[in-house]
């Protein structure tokens, strides 16, 4: 990423595939916008804070930096592994 030297990270939060990927799918069925495993790492990133409790309650602005279009293979192996 070109702008990743133009910011400082405080936090970098480790996401399993099988996360992002179920997130990816989350946001899809309920919100019908197709995004990708970036995106879903955006989710489960966030979520996992929420649960340890490193973010409070209020009003978050979360980017989904990619759509799921690209991600067909990773959403059907998916699909296969858990049946559904």
């Amino acid at each position: 990423m070109k702008w990743i030297h133009l910011v400082e990270v405080d936090n970098i939060i480790d996401v399993e595939r099988d996360k992002a990927i179920k997130e990816a799918i989350n946001i899809a069925r309920h919100e019908g916008i197709p995004v990708g495993l970036s995106s879903g790492a955006v989710i489960a990133g966030f979520r996992k804070l929420v649960n340890e409790g490193v973010i409070e309650e209020g009003d978050y602005v979360l980017v989904y930096p990619d759509h799921g279009f690209k991600y067909f293979e990773q959403f059907e192996k998916y699909f296969n592994k858990y049946g559904y």
